[in-house]
């Protein structure tokens, strides 16, 4: 079970679903399970219930897939490791933290359709910043791998995580 986190817009579905094919393993993002499971988007999700019931059951997909101790590859979502709970579940997992500096993370997120991402919708540049410098430490102190990734391809990603678990 490898699970990859990182801010959104990191690269975790592309790098994960290209990642799980290379070890002919699953994979799952966990927002699309959040979505199959709720039958809303997360935008839906955030609009109609806020963002505490969001990671309410966003800690609850995490628990139920940590404990189905399936062989797979899991994207989390940017805000996954916020709570203290996830981190724990995370912390006896094999992570890899897709990190990518800020100003390309922006830079994906306003060439994309935001709408996806509700914080990205509600925040400033400077308030998405912020959020991305506290999460880091979390993606960090979960990590059991960081991959630097700003001047890599998604298949050169997986390639480095590959070598990496090899050794």
């Amino acid at each position: 079970m490898f699970f990859l986190v990182g801010f959104m817009a990191s690269g975790k579905t592309t790098v994960g679903s290209q990642l799980a094919a290379a070890m002919e393993l699953e994979f799952c993002d966990l927002d699309c399970r959040f979505e199959e499971i709720t039958t809303l988007t997360i935008p839906a999700f955030f609009e109609k219930y806020g963002e505490e019931a969001f990671r309410d059951k966003e800690s609850e997909i995490l628990r139920d897939v940590v404990n189905e101790c399936s062989k797979r590859v899991f994207g989390t979502g940017g805000g996954c490791v916020i709570r203290e709970e996830n981190r724990a579940l995370l912390d006896r997992q094999h992570v890899i933290y897709l990190k990518v500096p800020f100003e390309v993370i922006y830079k994906r997120l306003t060439a994309k359709n935001k709408s996806a991402r509700p914080l990205a919708n509600t925040k400033s540049k400077e308030e998405l910043r912020a959020l991305y410098k506290e999460r880091e430490k979390w993606y960090r102190s979960v990590s059991t791998y960081c991959i630097e990734c700003e001047d890599y391809l998604p298949s050169e990603i997986v390639a480095l995580i590959l070598n990496l678990l090899d050794h």
